[in-house]
Parts: structure tokens; C-alpha cells; sequence
């Protein structure tokens, strides 16, 4: 699994995890911590993008 699935499933656990709580605090929580994750998740994948575009173009 890599990072980036990682941090999508924990994204999704949060989410899942917050229709279940009463708790407004806790689910306030999870629905910013699977946004945290989403957009670290984004982030990563488009740094591996922009790495791979470099790496294609490079001359050897």
C-alpha cells in the first residue's frame, strides 16, 4: 500500500467514523482530520507527478 492510498483509507475510516459519533466535538475532529489527510494525500500525488514528468524530460 502506498502513502497515498494510506492517507485516502484513513480519510475514508474518519468519515465512515463520524456519521456514527453524537458527539459534535469528535465529529468535527474526524471531518478535519479526513480532510487533513485528503489534501496530504493530494499533495503527495502530485509531487510523484511532477517527479516522474522531471524524470521523464531528463537527458541521461
Amino acid at each position: 500500500m502506498t502513502r497515498v492510498q494510506y492517507l485516502r483509507e484513513q480519510a475514508t475510516r474518519a468519515e465512515r467514523l463520524a456519521k456514527t459519533i453524537l458527539d459534535a466535538v469528535t465529529v468535527t475532529r474526524l471531518v478535519e482530520a479526513s480532510h487533513a489527510y485528503r489534501q496530504e494525500a493530494d499533495r503527495l500525488e502530485q509531487h510523484e507527478a511532477s517527479d516522474q514528468a522531471t524524470t521523464m524530460w531528463m537527458p541521461h
